[in-house]
């Protein structure tokens, strides 16, 4: 069971165990205040009655008003982070008890349940003291609406809950958050050890996965905040920037095997909390964590359950052993290295080891092939089959997980080199995680494929919008800009990637490519060797900087880097295609054609763009070439790749 510990006021209260006390006492409302008139006290009985009535009225049942969240027990309203228990006469802040008395809480409870009406003075008279009452009745409501303000929070002048209409009365006004979009930030690591960080990342990567579920909430992915350092993004001004109403934040801390996670939901518009609280919990309990995080927040900012696309993958709890090795594949399938890559496909396999129906582990395992294969890393007949076969399993098992359905829309695209089937699965992808910027991604790259670059630039700005902090997604809509020959607008999109991440590899290597488009080799050669540095020898980068050497009539850098191509081609597998974009930089276009073929041979990723991808111009005219294209366009290539 996941112990709640009151409201999490900030890192410190992790450092601090007054930090219960110290929520207690602010939430607490005194009773004290000027003495009530001698027939005050009639209200509770009255009160109870009016109470009863009110229901009795309501058919027996009270109404959540539009705006507010019903609980299981329908006597009880949440509003923000209230709760007010009508028949049990109690209000309560998360799980601490605010005192009221009875005649003020009466009070609330009427305006509550009148939410967004005027109620006159006069019927508040009538209703809560009585017409024939004897008592100072405008002495009385006042202190009631005073008492009530100061346990919700606020003053006359800026009002969240009670609004004054002057000389009539009080409408209680309807929490409609207006919140539509969500940035859950990375939570910071207060313990600063390492060992905890693949869990400190995994709480809200998870998080934004449950998130994205919701059809009228739109969610930035993790692959953007998941960049940004734990505290580095202040609330307003990340709003403002990126768009979104609401960000979570939060906080971990491990004392004594006992996870200590402070959590804060804040209005971007005006930097106040919309809620926060602190929990305690073992390891295994994050699974629990995450389930009531989610059902929290979604109260706070008024959305429901019925618009959720589809139940959570983890719905079925896991092994909690299983769930570790998974949260830990993703941590290291993130840093999208081939290091990282690799690693993460052993604690993805570890997962499923133990617990064979984590579908979960499953969609990362085909995500960590697919990427392998799709950078070079492996060998495409080796990857893309494996990743296929994980994506597969993970669907059989729940067909619900937007990521697998994106996964093999990937696998279909880059290896099938089949766009128009890979599109139905990006498209189950983007109908399943509207959040979700994979689909959407993927997406993009079939109709880049297909030679539809208006729709590419399209689908690619719509995976940059869920996705505006990843240098990957701007490389994206780049890179459909350079598709269509646009290349002004693809330098852009790269130079915007690097301002992201100066140290991006991926980035520098498209604006060195890009440049050279645009003849300008003498910039070009440095974005090159750089992105080459960065990423060691990937095979697109070699072949990138090599097809610049051969520009510039460096013959010695040029054989070096054919040198390291080939040596890669017979180690594994790849390299064919970066080998023709070399030989066509050096005019060798009976080479380059060569290296092609190779390249369909082995099944490479990039030979399903052949069709536009600009490097191979020169060779459009070229007889074998011209065939290369209308067997894959025709199929006859597509033979045995299932």
């Amino acid at each position: 069971m996941v112990s709640r510990r009151g409201h999490f006021l900030g890192a410190s209260c992790l450092d601090s165990r007054k930090a219960s006390s110290q929520v207690v006492l602010r939430l607490a409302v005194s009773a004290e205040g000027p003495p009530l008139p001698p027939n005050f006290a009639l209200g509770e009985q009255q009160s109870v009655s009016n109470k009863i009535s009110y229901a009795e009225n309501k058919h027996e049942k009270l109404q959540s008003p539009p705006g507010f969240s019903m609980e299981s027990s329908e006597s009880r309203v949440r509003f923000g982070p209230f709760t007010l228990d009508v028949y049990a006469m109690e209000l309560r802040k998360f799980d601490h008890r605010i005192r009221l008395r009875p005649q003020a809480l009466t009070l609330l409870i009427h305006l509550v349940t009148r939410a967004g009406e005027l109620v006159t003075r006069e019927e508040l008279r009538d209703r809560l003291w009585g017409e024939d009452t004897l008592v100072d009745f405008e002495h009385g409501l006042n202190f009631c609406i005073r008492q009530i303000r100061r346990a919700l929070g606020e003053s006359a002048a800026s009002p969240r809950f009670i609004e004054t209409v002057p000389r009539r009365g009080y409408r209680f006004l309807r929490p409609s958050s207006g919140i539509r979009s969500l940035a859950v930030l990375p939570f910071d690591n207060i313990s600063r050890d390492p060992e905890l960080q693949y869990l400190v990342d995994g709480i809200p990567e998870g998080l934004i996965r449950r998130f994205a579920l919701f059809a009228d909430l739109r969610v930035m992915a993790w692959s953007s905040v998941g960049r940004l350092k734990s505290g580095s993004a202040p609330s307003l001004a990340f709003g403002k920037k990126f768009g979104v109403g609401a960000v979570l934040t939060g906080a971990v801390q491990s004392l004594n095997g006992i996870l200590e996670i402070g959590v804060d939901l804040i209005d971007t518009s005006n930097g106040s909390e919309i809620w926060g609280s602190h929990y305690q919990l073992g390891q295994g309990e994050i699974v629990d964590l995450q389930q009531t995080l989610v059902a929290e927040v979604s109260r706070a900012l008024h959305l429901h359950s019925a618009n959720m696309r589809v139940p959570t993958p983890e719905s079925r709890s896991p092994n909690v052993g299983a769930f570790h090795c998974y949260l830990k594949g993703r941590h290291h399938l993130n840093k999208a290295s081939e290091e990282g890559l690799r690693r993460s496909i052993l604690h993805f396999q570890e997962a499923i080891n133990l617990d064979p129906l984590h579908a979960l582990a499953f969609t990362g395992l085909a995500e960590s092939y697919g990427l392998l294969g799709f950078f070079g890393f492996m060998n495409p007949r080796d990857s893309w089959p494996k990743a296929k076969a994980a994506a597969f399993q993970a669907i059989q098992i729940d067909d619900q997980i937007a990521e697998a359905h994106a996964s093999l829309g990937m696998a279909t695209l880059f290896y099938d080199w089949q766009p128009d089937a890979a599109q139905t699965y990006c498209r189950r992808a983007i109908k399943l995680g509207p959040s979700s910027s994979a689909g959407r991604r993927w997406q993009a790259c079939c109709f880049m494929a297909l030679g539809r670059h208006d729709e590419s630039v399209a689908a690619a700005t719509e995976a940059l919008e869920l996705d505006p902090l990843s240098p990957l997604a701007h490389i994206l809509t780049s890179t459909a800009y350079y598709f269509g020959r646009r290349y002004d607008l693809a330098l852009a999109e790269a130079n915007k990637a690097l301002e992201f991440d100066p140290h991006h590899a991926e980035s520098h290597r498209f604006k060195g490519i890009t440049l050279l488009q645009l003849d300008e080799l003498e910039k070009a050669i440095p974005e090159l060797e750089t992105a080459l540095r960065l990423m060691g020898e990937g095979p697109a980068t070699l072949g990138s900087l090599g097809r610049a050497y051969a520009r510039a009539g460096r013959a010695q850098e040029t054989e070096s880097i054919i040198a390291r191509l080939k040596t890669l081609a017979e180690r594994k597998g790849v390299a064919s295609s970066s080998l023709a974009a070399v030989y066509v930089g050096q005019g060798d276009l009976e080479q380059a054609v060569c290296c092609l073929e190779k390249a369909v041979e082995n099944r490479s990723s990039w030979m399903v763009l052949l069709k536009v991808e600009p490097w191979w111009d020169p060779l459009r005219k070229h007889p074998r070439f011209e065939r290369l294209v209308r067997d894959l366009q025709g199929g006859s290539r597509f033979e045995g790749s299932s």
